[in-house]
């Protein structure tokens, strides 16, 4: 039933996006939103974001139930919800996530590629070790069944 709600959530919210089009772009106009496309964009991409990620919590659950207790206590002030992972490892995410996106903003001024493609040999080949260094230290190898075939 889970993977049912979840693609319910996903085809409502492609609905609803429809449907509310035309009165969206009204607010966006009348707000100003328009004149501050930046914001407009980021709006956008954090409203979209929640409600996917909603979406997900569904689709990773055991049962409903399980879920909608999740949810329930997303926002609560209450820190026994216990994570299934160290912080340790949610820093170093968040480390990578800030890397990739200073990456991204960075390529959108300078093709990184070419950048690199620049360097002298001894500097592409760090840069290479590097990345399959990171791979292989933070890659999941274990003999893990691939999601899609937990249904």
């Amino acid at each position: 039933w889970t993977f049912l709600i979840w693609g319910a959530l996903h085809g409502s919210y492609l609905i609803a996006g429809n449907m509310t089009k035309a009165w969206r772009n009204r607010w966006a106009e009348y707000l100003g939103l328009y004149r501050y496309r930046k914001l407009h964009d980021v709006m956008n991409i954090v409203f979209n974001f929640c409600i996917v990620t909603i979406a997900w919590v569904f689709f990773r659950s055991n049962q409903v139930n399980d879920a909608f207790y999740f949810l329930s206590h997303i926002f609560s002030l209450d820190f026994s919800l216990k994570l299934p992972v160290a912080l340790v490892y949610v820093l170093v995410s968040l480390g990578f996530i800030v890397l990739l996106e200073g990456m991204s903003f960075f390529h959108k001024k300078k093709n990184m590629l070419h950048l690199l493609s620049k360097q002298p040999l001894p500097v592409r080949w760090a840069v290479y070790y590097a990345l399959i260094f990171l791979i292989l230290y933070f890659g999941e190898f274990d003999n893990v069944q691939f999601i899609y075939f937990q249904f």
